[in-house]
């Protein structure tokens, strides 16, 4: 079975010292002379209403040189990160296009490209990839051909966060994960197993070491999407594959016999104090930070936290738990997909070619990642630090977050399923809180049924592009235990005599 990189590292341990989290990577382009992009706020997408932002990139963005922009406005909608990237990136448009970069707060985009007119709508719009379903469904972006040749330069767990249906509709350009954080101090090296995790964590709580076990948040409602790991690692899935890398919706994995088989492990877990669900993401990371944990689930919008850390630490994939299945986390992306306005702009071949060509070359992409703090999409492109790459190399076995409108549906039961779960002295059976969750989302979906367990072995874990069928939430099997590279952060303690203002959090989760 051919294991699947997303990035290459070094099977020895990495170790760097203190640097700015998100320091430029080499490869992204730096101005040397200004020009000219179109940018405007969301109050108004109109040239009169526009704002001007100088910038300039050269070739070594991987970007060919652009003709003259003497052609009609490329519309492009993209929030404040992203449209200062292409404002960047695309001084001279592309294809003969100016661009006309739109900013929007993503919080509203969806509505507001539902309610827009074809005098005022964008041809290419940023998105979450999660958004696919509901976007494609409602007709307002369209498929784009992805062929083999530029298949191959994404992960195919990253591209297909795009995938919907049969069809991949849009350009991923930075994606994100969970993955486990070890504080050496406490706990020398990541444990090579999940069973070991919880021994380590079984005799530092008795030692009175630490007061927290896994620092991984969930609070009253739970938390499905920092769970998932473990999920996926005792056999769960959420939504099974139909032909062509299609979503079954009807086929649940909630309550599939392998998933049900591990279940007792939760309540395991939970006896022990190894999961707490009344620790919630802020509790989790205050654990964490303070000494209280040795290890914590958390994904790179905590890289500033971690980066101001005076202990060393390891990043590392959440351990196997149950032997043939993987952990996967789900991999959530940000990218951009055309509209079927550019068809009516007779903007089809540019706004397609802008994707394929422009948002795939590696210093641009280098660019997106380095300016969110994320793992940039393209395997080709730089990450923008080794502590991101290190989050990257987790996502070796992530999954795509369910494109399918009904993932909608399973969040909250899912979530609620934990938290009851996992409540300490109080907590329900996990048989009888995850019966519950499947019987919510089955009914909230039109009647899914039970899907089959997952196969342990025998099963590629590097699906085609064409047959993307993680973007349905199914598990991924691991051919074996072995442990998965890690990357040590060394941190020199320095001391200093104010507190930095605290992080924020800056993921969609």
């Amino acid at each position: 079975m051919r294991a699947r990189s997303v990035v290459p590292l070094s099977a020895a341990l990495v170790l760097i010292t203190a640097a700015p989290a998100f320091a430029a990577p080499s490869s992204t382009p730096k101005p040397t002379a200004s020009a000219k992009v179109s940018v405007s706020s969301s109050a108004s997408a109109s040239a009169s209403a526009s704002t001007t932002s100088t910038a300039t990139t050269t070739a070594a963005n991987g970007v060919a040189p652009q003709p003259k922009p003497t052609g009609k406005p490329v519309v492009v909608w993209a929030d404040s990160t992203r449209a200062a990237v292409l404002a960047a990136q695309f001084p001279q448009g592309f294809g003969g296009h100016p661009l006309q970069v739109v900013t929007k707060d993503l919080s509203t985009l969806q509505t507001d490209l539902a309610a827009a007119s074809a005098a005022t709508a964008p041809d290419v719009v940023e998105m979450q990839g999660e958004w696919t379903g509901a976007l494609a469904d409602a007709g307002l972006i369209v498929p784009l051909n992805v062929p083999t040749a530029l298949a191959a330069q994404f992960p195919a767990n990253v591209l297909a966060t795009f995938h919907y249906g049969v069809s991949t509709f849009g350009i991923p350009v930075q994606f994100e994960n969970v993955a486990l954080i070890t504080n050496t101090k406490v706990i020398k090296v990541a444990p090579p197993t999940f069973a070991s995790l919880v021994v380590k964590v079984q005799k530092q709580l008795k030692a009175g070491v630490i007061t927290t076990g896994l620092a991984v948040g969930q609070g009253t409602t739970g938390n499905a999407y920092n769970m998932q790991p473990l999920f996926a690692g005792l056999g769960g899935y959420i939504f099974g594959s139909a032909p062509k890398g299609a979503v079954d919706v009807h086929n649940l994995g909630i309550q599939n016999p392998m998933f049900v088989q591990n279940q007792p492990k939760i309540d395991a877990w939970n006896a022990a104090k190894v999961v707490d669900s009344t620790l919630t993401t802020d509790a989790a990371k205050a654990a964490f930070t303070t000494g209280k944990a040795a290890f914590w689930i958390t994904g790179p919008w905590d890289a500033p936290t971690l980066a101001s850390l005076k202990f060393t630490y390891q990043v590392s994939p959440v351990p196997n738990i149950v032997p043939g299945f993987a952990t996967s986390p789900f991999i959530g992306s940000k990218g951009f997909a055309a509209t079927k306005f550019a068809a009516k702009h007779g903007l089809t071949a540019v706004t397609k070619s802008f994707l394929r060509k422009g948002l795939t070359a590696a210093g641009v992409q280098a660019a997106f990642g380095a300016a969110a703090g994320r793992m940039p999409a393209v395997l080709s492109a730089a990450p923008a630090s080794t502590l991101i790459k290190a989050f990257g190399v987790a996502a070796t076995d992530g999954i795509a977050l369910p494109t399918v409108p009904q993932m909608s549906q399973v969040w909250a039961p899912l979530g609620q399923a934990w938290a009851s779960s996992t409540s300490g002295s109080a907590a329900t059976p996990a048989a009888t809180s995850f019966a519950a969750a499947a019987a919510a989302v089955s009914t909230a979906v039109g009647g899914a049924t039970a899907g089959p367990a997952p196969t342990p072995s025998g099963v590629s874990a590097s699906p085609s592009p064409s047959a993307s069928g993680s973007a349905s939430g199914s598990i991924k099997p691991s051919p074996s235990v072995t442990p998965t590279p890690v990357v040590t952060v060394t941190v020199t303690a320095t001391p200093t005599k104010k507190p930095g203002a605290k992080p924020t959090r800056t993921s969609k989760r």
